[in-house]
């Protein structure tokens, strides 16, 4: 496979490590103001509506930080880690998970401590800073988790060692990542089959990658998460330009990329527009109408149906 869409391939992959998790239920009459804006993040962050999500996940942490809600606090501090690292604000990031993990330490088995700081760790890995994601990761193993958590945790360190060419390890940690989602870590099990598909490509095995991506992209399509959609179509796209069937592979892109300009995602719709364009010249295909829809919902002011 070619080393420069194998590189590109992971940087998606690792941009895809995070993901906002569900938010608590409702507890008591007083935090009911609170976990309505972690709820409304948490829906928006879902669709890749990254700065409407974070808008009210600084609310939700004001309201929980008011009331001296640790739970809720740390519960608002990931997401909003997580948030800035969709918008690959890296350093805001880590700065965020830092805060939650330093509130978590009064209890060394807080849920949301295993969270930060496998997030933690998928943001240092973003910057290349292996030996500090490596620190976290030992920092999360034998804290107590929940499948999802544990999930997390499985699929963050099945990434650091697709990073640093460790194969056959990356494999195993996926697998027993996808056994623990499936009891209670369901949220997280579409990211799993992404980086499965992810590991293939780098193994040069383009229609087993496949495979896995329409997995990832049936979950996502049933949960109605644009964003993470538009991920699954691009990694497909890539596995037919991988293996030259470019006719094949500009379908995929015109949608992927389609939905990202929905999301006003400016440099991820213009990578893969950048995808497009190159298989169209290989093809000797028009795509200049899908063009025109992509630029123009990208430089439409007015919003996107997607995130009203």
């Amino acid at each position: 496979m070619d080393r420069k869409l194998s590189s590109l391939l992971l940087v998606i992959l690792i941009c895809s490590a995070c993901a906002a998790g569900p938010a608590p239920q409702r507890v008591s009459e007083q935090t009911r103001n609170s976990i309505y804006y972690l709820n409304q993040g948490t829906e928006l962050f879902a669709r890749g509506c990254y700065l409407r999500a974070m808008d009210y996940f600084l609310d939700a942490h004001q309201l929980f930080s008011a009331a001296d809600d640790r739970a809720g606090v740390i519960q608002a501090l990931n997401s909003i880690g997580d948030t800035y690292f969709r918008l690959d604000d890296m350093e805001s990031a880590l700065r965020v998970y830092g805060d939650a993990i330093d509130l978590s330490q009064a209890d060394t088995h807080h849920p949301g401590l295993a969270r930060a700081l496998s997030n933690q760790a998928a943001a240092l890995m973003n910057l290349n800073r292996g030996r500090e994601a490596r620190l976290a990761l030992d920092r999360a193993a034998d804290l107590k988790k929940t499948n999802g958590e544990q999930a997390l945790y499985l699929k963050t360190l099945a990434l650091g060692c697709i990073h640093e060419g460790q194969h056959d390890r990356a494999r195993d940690y996926l697998e027993a990542a996808l056994e623990a989602s499936g009891s209670g870590g369901e949220d997280i099990l579409s990211s799993i089959y992404f980086a499965m598909g992810h590991l293939f490509m780098q193994n040069n095995q383009p229609d087993q990658a496949r495979s896995r991506f329409d997995q990832a992209l049936a979950l996502d399509r049933a949960k109605h998460v644009p964003h993470d959609i538009a991920r699954d179509l691009e990694a497909i796209g890539m596995t037919y330009a991988a293996v030259d069937q470019h006719l094949r592979a500009i379908d995929f892109f015109k949608r992927s990329a389609k939905i990202y300009a929905l999301l006003k995602d400016t440099r991820r719709a213009q990578t893969v527009v950048s995808h497009l364009e190159k298989s169209a010249r290989l093809a000797d295909a028009d795509v200049e109408t899908s063009l025109f829809w992509i630029h123009t919902w990208l430089s439409d002011k007015t919003g996107s149906a997607i995130c009203d």
